[in-house]
């Protein structure tokens, strides 16, 4: 964040002030920010339905472009939702593109806040505030670009996610398992929930289509943590008004724990892993209570003439969450669009960069 200085104004010319404030005002600005994107790998599975007569499960392995073609195909894609923070928030498939050489799949997804508040915008040439007012059908909306880039293998697709902007993965896979059921039941494309039953000639087994999405480990970050080359880990555990009979008026809103390496002794990835959950169920999270908390772990690191920091999903059961492959892109630039423009190309364009391999030109 840049802070500028009032003192000695009156010494020294305002540049911006003395532009023509008319022109200044009718640009529009580009919004700069660092952009994260999460590598993971798509893929489809057949899933037996309930009440199938027939034993055993599919052995169908849905084709990544079979499906996509179907959900592009269906007309009503928009009315499907998903709902999140008890139904505060709609997301839904805004947009997707097949690329004519059939390499690409392009998707939008848009994040609807129907209790967002008004928007106040300030004119610092004018000096004037103005409110952007929402309406009772009307919601706030932000944008998630996800690129899909296929494979040799059609059974599974390269997944790149831009992260932080409203809808998340797991939002993702819970819609696009919405919208295969919603295909299933209006039966618009039956052949993609069908197989000849193994063994009969001609007998139809149907199933039901559900969407994997797991992470592409960050090779770095793992050799990292076997080594014990960072500085350290960094759990935080914040709580939701939790009083002490010694503060009556005051709540404690987070701890901290900083843990660092031993260099001498080297630990496997699953070691670590049990490890640190065993050390925040002992000590960070410690007895059980009905007060709600959240348990972040980062590992500190030190690149360059910089610290990064990566957030840890130890908690999460799969070994290979613990550090989700990112792509950071500092300072980028994000265009103004129209109203009838729902993607950004230049994000699009970005992701499609990232995604191929680095000896390729």
């Amino acid at each position: 964040i840049n802070y500028i200085s009032c003192l000695g104004m009156n010494t020294h010319t305002n540049v911006l002030a003395v532009e023509d404030a008319d022109s200044i005002e009718n640009n529009k600005k580009f919004v700069t920010h660092d952009l994260c994107i999460c590598f993971y790998e798509l893929a489809f599975k057949s899933k037996r339905l309930p009440k199938e007569k027939l034993a055993g499960p599919p052995s169908t392995k849905p084709v990544v472009l079979n499906i996509f073609n179907a959900i592009k195909e269906y007309s009503d894609i928009k009315k499907i939702k998903v709902f999140t923070a008890k139904e505060r928030y709609s997301h839904h498939l805004d947009y997707i593109h097949i690329s004519d050489d059939k390499s690409y799949i392009e998707c939008v997804f848009a994040c609807l806040d129907k209790q967002a508040e008004d928007l106040r915008k300030y004119n610092e040439l004018k000096d004037e505030e103005s409110v952007i007012n929402f309406n009772q059908n009307e919601s706030h909306i932000k944008r998630t670009h996800v690129l899909i880039q296929l494979t040799e293998d059609k059974t599974k697709a390269n997944l790149f996610f831009e992260a932080n902007r409203g809808t998340s993965l797991g939002a993702i896979r819970e819609l696009f398992n919405f919208i295969l059921d919603t295909i299933r039941l209006k039966a618009t494309n039956p052949e993609l929930f069908e197989e000849i039953y193994v063994g009969s000639l001609d007998e139809i087994m149907n199933f039901s289509i559900v969407t994997s999405i797991d992470p592409v480990e960050d090779k770095d970050i793992v050799d990292r943590i076997k080594s014990g080359d960072f500085l350290r880990v960094e759990i935080t555990k914040t709580n939701e008004l939790k009083f002490h009979e010694e503060l009556s008026n005051l709540y404690e809103s987070k701890q901290s724990f900083e843990l660092k390496p031993s260099f001498s002794q080297k630990e496997s990835l699953a070691k670590f892993s049990e490890g640190l959950k065993k050390f925040t169920d002992k000590h960070v999270l410690g007895k059980k209570t009905q007060e709600k908390v959240k348990i972040s772990h980062k590992l500190v690191f030190r690149q360059g003439d910089h610290e990064r920091k990566v957030e840890l999903d130890i908690l999460n059961e799969s070994i290979s969450t613990i550090a989700v492959k990112k792509h950071w892109i500092d300072n980028f630039e994000r265009h103004s669009l129209p109203e009838d423009i729902k993607f950004d190309s230049n994000v699009f364009d970005t992701l499609k960069r990232i995604s191929k391999p680095k000896n390729s030109s």
